[in-house]
C-alpha cells in the first residue's frame, strides 16, 4: 500500500498493508489516536487506495477514481463527521448513509464511508450504523476515525478492527 504524504506510524501502516496484500481488509475499521495525529489524511488514503483501478500499488494516484478521490470529488466517497462536541454526531446523518448504503456505486467498485470523530455519536447513531455493520453490502466499506476507541459500542468495537496512531515526535 503507497502511504505517500503519511509520515511515522510504521506499525499501523505495516498492518494495513498486510491485510490488503492477504486480500482480508474488513469492510469496517476504526483509526484511533490523538488529535493532529493524522487520522484524517490515513482514512483518505485508505479509501483511495479501495477506489483506486490500478493493478500494482494502490494507491496509484494517476487513475481516473484516484483523482477524483484526492479532490474529494468521487461519488463513492463520503465524508460525514460529527461536531467537535461529545454526542454530536447524531443519527440523522447514520439513517442517511444506511439508505445510500444499498445504492451500487456510481463509478468504483466500492463506495467507502469515512466516519469522522466517530467517538462523538450518540448511542442511538451508533446502534443504527451497528445495523449495516452486521450485514453490509459486499461493495460497502466504513472507516472510522476517533480519539479514543472506549468512545464507541463494544458492538462496533467487535465488528471492526481499531489501528491506533500516535503522535509523530
Amino acid at each position: 500500500m503507497n502511504f505517500s504524504g503519511f509520515y511515522g506510524n510504521q506499525i499501523a501502516k505495516n498492518r494495513l498493508t498486510a491485510l490488503a496484500a492477504a486480500g482480508r481488509f474488513p469492510h469496517a475499521l476504526i483509526l484511533e489516536g490523538p488529535s493532529g495525529c493524522g487520522k484524517r489524511t490515513l482514512a483518505k488514503i485508505i479509501a483511495q487506495a479501495m477506489l483506486c483501478n490500478s493493478k500494482e500499488e494502490k494507491p496509484c494516484g494517476e487513475c481516473e477514481n484516484c483523482k477524483k478521490a484526492a479532490a474529494n470529488s468521487h461519488p463513492d466517497l463520503f465524508v460525514v463527521s460529527g461536531g467537535a462536541g461529545p454526542r454530536s454526531f447524531h443519527i440523522e446523518s447514520i439513517r442517511r448513509i444506511r439508505e445510500d448504503a444499498f445504492v451500487v456505486p456510481n463509478e468504483g467498485a466500492v463506495k467507502v464511508y469515512i466516519l469522522e470523530n466517530a467517538g462523538t455519536m450518540t448511542e442511538q447513531a451508533q446502534n443504527a450504523l451497528l445495523k449495516v455493520l452486521e450485514e453490509p453490502p459486499a461493495y460497502v466499506r466504513f472507516i472510522m476515525t476517533c480519539e479514543s476507541s472506549s468512545q464507541l459500542l463494544g458492538t462496533i468495537l467487535s465488528r471492526a478492527p481499531v489501528i491506533p496512531l500516535e503522535n509523530l515526535p
